[in-house]
């Protein structure tokens, strides 16, 4: 067979290669895309389903850092603010709430324990119970003829003493219990942010993997069809030696036009 029809021929062989490695390296492409946008639609959704859980937790997060400020400041202590208070955004689309609570900070101290107290007698708890009280005292000492008298002064002082005494318990253990609500709020946020955290991280991966896959995938297959375009014009060749029985310079031709195509010589 003339070495031009061998060529020929070897070239459509290795053509018809070289297309289904295209083909093959473009549904490869396409598959891993698939399957990219199939974990992206799910980091969506986990990103959504985290956002819902932080929100509605939220609220007793800012109320419980509030009350425990205040149990704080009702001995004095002092306290670091924890960021500006502001919501923020991640990367992933992942959402951390305000809270305003969280961005106040205290030296503690005499002062602040002083002006903690004077909210504490300020609460309308307080206030209702000496005021009803303090009613009584006035009507009773009306009855007795001494309501302007330094006994009533004094029974007033020991009453509104009395009263803090024992509302002041009261006070406490009302702020502990909101303190209680927003501890377990944030150890909610911090399992559902632990959680969704891993399932993130594990679909972020999920799609580095599948879009790696694809590149990996169309590179062996086009390097697939570029072998069978070498393999096409190599085979050609043999067949056409074995068969045709070339002549010393018919070979030596077969040779040179092996190494003009980068094939292997015999």
């Amino acid at each position: 067979m003339p070495i031009g029809a061998v060529i020929g021929s070897a070239v459509i062989g290795g053509g018809a290669s070289l297309i289904a490695g295209s083909e093959q390296a473009s549904a490869a492409q396409t598959a891993a895309q698939e399957q990219a946008t199939a974990s992206q639609n799910a980091l969506s959704t986990q990103v959504a389903a985290s956002n819902n859980a932080t929100t509605a937790l939220a609220p007793y997060n800012d109320v419980g850092t509030g009350a425990i400020h205040s149990l704080a400041d009702l001995y004095g202590i002092g306290y670091a603010s924890q960021g500006n208070g502001t919501a923020t955004t991640s990367s992933t689309g992942v959402v951390t709430p305000a809270n305003l609570n969280a961005a106040q900070g205290s030296a503690g101290g005499q002062n602040v324990q002083n002006a903690a107290l004077a909210n504490f007698t300020n609460t309308p708890d307080y206030q209702f119970a000496f005021q009803q009280g303090m009613q009584g005292l006035q009507r009773s000492a009306a009855a007795g003829g001494t309501l302007i008298s330094g006994g009533q002064e004094k029974a007033g002082e020991e009453f509104g003493a009395g009263l803090a005494s024992q509302q002041y318990g009261n006070y406490f253990n009302r702020l502990l219990s909101l303190a209680q609500v927003g501890q377990s709020a944030a150890s909610g946020t911090a399992s559902n942010s632990i959680a969704s955290g891993n399932s993130i991280a594990n679909t972020q991966q999920a799609i580095g993997q599948s879009q790696a896959s694809g590149t990996v995938g169309a590179a062996n297959a086009t390097a697939s069809g570029l072998t069978g375009v070498s393999s096409a014009v190599q085979n050609s060749l043999l067949l056409s030696r074995l068969g045709g029985g070339l002549s010393p310079s018919g070979y030596a031709n077969d040779v040179n036009t092996q190494a003009a195509l980068g094939g292997t010589t015999f």
